[in-house]
């Protein structure tokens, strides 16, 4: 009885630890996956040649761009499944 009761009180604190050891592993695998968003250029400047400095775009173009954006990331994904 005594046997089994130290293999129950082992196995409780190894789960314990197994457990503390995932969560830390998953917030790591979170703020990993936060950072990994890296920023893209979106495509606005199509018409006219621009060499540097800051453009200001207004939302309505953003938003053009932006589903344009994933109208094309949804085309490649449909090609890689045929």
């Amino acid at each position: 009885a005594h046997k089994v009761a130290q293999s129950v009180h082992h196995l409780q604190v190894s789960n314990e630890l197994v457990r503390g050891e995932n969560n830390r592993l998953q917030e790591a695998l979170k703020i990993k996956k936060k950072h990994k968003k890296k920023g893209r250029v979106l495509d606005l400047q199509q018409r006219e040649e621009y060499h540097g400095g800051a453009v200001l775009w207004s939302p309505r173009k953003l938003r053009e761009s932006e589903f344009c954006e994933r109208v094309k990331q949804q085309e490649e994904e449909q090609e890689k499944l045929q």
